[in-house]
């Protein structure tokens, strides 16, 4: 079992990474991490390593540039890990307007004022729940909600709930108290700028990705 550690500190999402590597060697908590400790009463607001990309044009040849947050996820990293669905029998992501996917990159090089994300991990979430504030169940793999019939979240209870709030674009992932008035551990944040200061957890650097 992963053992998850708060470090007590908070930060920018830029520099979440390296405090959770100066903390334990270890690197800071996948979302699906994060979603089991908020699950079991953790309190607090903290970042995700995953960033979530929603709303936008994957086109051909052009790298995906986000000014609002100064982000940009290479064409080749893309455009690999669509060749690799469309060869699994999946759906294409390039040339389709609105797919919602996750980046996990290995990190972050600073580049003409622009943070170049190096080597990310796209897993793309079927059926993601895109409407603000909508509810869902958790994607088995991410936590993430995916859109789920509403007789069927009647049954459930609130353990099996989640509800995302996403803007468009390159964003980073907050799990916690994201309305300090309406606090909720369900509540999923893909909204935030980088530039916000919030907690940041950490996993020892040995522990299974």
């Amino acid at each position: 079992m992963l053992k998850i550690i708060d470090t007590g500190r908070t930060a920018t999402r830029f520099d979440a990474d390296k405090v959770a590597r100066v903390f334990n060697c270890g690197r800071l908590s996948k979302h699906s991490e994060l979603d089991a400790y908020k699950k079991q009463g953790g309190l607090g607001a903290f970042w995700a390593r995953e960033w979530s990309v929603n709303g936008v044009l994957i086109e051909k040849g052009k790298d995906l540039v986000d000014e609002r947050t100064g982000v940009l996820v290479p064409c080749s990293d893309i455009e690999k890990a669509n060749k690799a669905r469309i060869e699994s029998g999946k759906s294409a992501i390039v040339g389709v307007n609105g797919v919602f996917f996750l980046i996990d990159p290995e990190a972050f090089t600073r580049k003409n004022l622009i943070w170049v994300a190096e080597n990310p991990k796209i897993s793309v979430v079927e059926n993601a729940q895109l409407s603000t504030g909508g509810w869902g169940t958790p994607d088995p793999e991410t936590k993430i909600a995916v859109f789920t019939a509403r007789m069927d979240l009647d049954a459930l209870s609130d353990d099996w709930l989640r509800r995302n709030y996403f803007n468009d674009g390159v964003c980073p992932l907050v799990r916690g108290d994201i309305y300090l008035r309406n606090f909720d551990w369900r509540y999923v944040g893909g909204f935030y700028q980088p530039s916000r200061c919030f907690g940041v957890l950490t996993v020892a650097e040995d522990a299974k990705d």
